[in-house]
């Protein structure tokens, strides 16, 4: 059976318009969370470190300081368990996503075991490798000196490196 050159474009059509959908009600969406989030806890880490620098000789101005630095502290942490709440959210949908596309199969890649897990540094876009099935790891990027914490025994980042390798191979 022949489909037409219009049929085929009208199918290939179809399919970008699912992936646009699936792009601006989750990938896009994720990624701002994502990008938020670490650069407000970066923000709220510097922040944290300047008060800390802080010196004050005067025992009463310490005091002082001390107390605004335990509140700050104290506001730091409820903002980071609320962040912590709603990437629970996040997590929990990405990995039903993942889940649900790992089962469709062909056409989509499955991921195969690799000793490296690549993670994307949230600060620069700096691609790192970590080694496979660490949970939990503290990664510093080496261009911009972020520190965050990776967990490389989910399969998540293995779609991008499949698809890195098939391109390489495509224009070899």
């Amino acid at each position: 059976m022949s489909i037409s050159v219009r049929g085929t474009q009208e199918i290939l059509f179809e399919i970008d318009k699912n992936i646009t959908f699936v792009k601006n009600a989750s990938l896009n969406i994720v990624e701002d969370f994502l990008s938020k989030k670490h650069r407000r806890i970066r923000n709220l880490i510097t922040q944290a470190k300047i008060m800390e620098d802080e010196k004050e000789y005067d025992p009463c101005l310490n005091y002082l300081k001390i107390l605004k630095l335990k509140q700050t502290i104290k506001n730091i942490i409820s903002e980071i368990d609320r962040y912590s709440m709603e990437a629970v959210k996040y997590k929990e949908s990405m990995t039903k996503l993942k889940c649900y596309i790992a089962k469709i199969g062909e056409p989509f890649i499955t991921p195969d075991t690799n000793i490296y897990r690549i993670v994307v540094c949230r600060n620069d876009g700096t691609k790192l490798r970590i080694p496979k099935d660490k949970s939990w790891t503290t990664v510093k990027c080496p261009k911009c000196g972020y520190k965050f914490v990776a967990d490389s025994t989910n399969n998540f980042n293995i779609i991008e490196q499949k698809r890195n390798r098939a391109k390489k191979r495509n224009q070899s």
